[in-house]
């Protein structure tokens, strides 16, 4: 393989097709888009895939959107991350949010 085909390779095709793959699993977490909009951009993707990847990210919101499709004030936002993390927290046998619920009840 010569030298260019690996250059391609490493420094062209992996970065496209990790940035492609971070759009499809970006589009699917987001609460925002409806059922029809998920579908226009995976279709998109699938026919121009690298285009319609640039595309998503330049177009797409920059502040995360909340479910109900509103963008959340300071206050709201640190209330979701808060959520978020507390959700996330399990500390086996330690004091977290769900050190009250019994381990199989887990």
């Amino acid at each position: 393989m010569s030298w260019w085909k690996v250059f391609f390779v490493v420094f062209v095709a992996i970065p496209l097709l990790v940035l492609w793959g971070a759009v499809l699993v970006d589009i699917f977490r987001r609460t925002d888009l409806s059922g029809i909009k998920i579908a226009t951009w995976v279709v998109l993707l699938l026919v121009f895939p690298f285009i319609g990847a640039i595309a998503y990210f330049v177009t797409r919101p920059e502040a995360p959107v909340l479910r109900g499709g509103h963008q959340p004030d300071p206050e709201e936002l640190e209330r979701y991350q808060a959520t978020q993390r507390a959700l996330a927290h399990n500390t086996p046998g330690g004091a977290g949010p769900r050190a009250d619920i019994p381990p199989r009840a887990r």
